[in-house]
């Protein structure tokens, strides 16, 4: 009898299909990629962001100030009393950015 091989009729799936990398894949590289930017995050201090930054975080100290004295009226106070407060809940979220951002630049010696 003749001796034949073990030889599969079809060729193996893998040569048939090309592996795709599937929806779950192309997230979870996204997230991995999104958390190495995040740790790795920093900011130069020569850069156009920090300057731009420092003249936000600038224009938060300045309202602070004329805001602590013009609040002072009572007038004034009962008027704007909820421009006053959402523009203070702002300028807060914005110096606690300016922590994390401040943590984040690099120093050169």
């Amino acid at each position: 009898p003749p001796q034949t091989d073990n030889v599969p009729i079809l060729s193996t799936p893998e040569e048939i299909f090309e592996i795709e990398t599937t929806g779950f894949e192309i997230i979870k590289a996204k997230f991995l990629e999104w958390t190495r930017r995040l740790i790795y995050f920093y900011v130069s201090p020569g850069g156009h962001f920090y300057y731009y930054w420092t003249c936000i975080v600038s224009f938060g100290l300045l309202y602070n100030m004329m805001a602590m004295v013009i609040f002072i009226f009572d007038d004034v106070y009962i008027g704007y009393f909820y421009h006053w407060l959402y523009l203070n809940i702002f300028f807060d979220c914005i110096f606690l950015l300016d922590i994390l951002i401040q943590s984040r630049t690099s120093k050169f010696n």
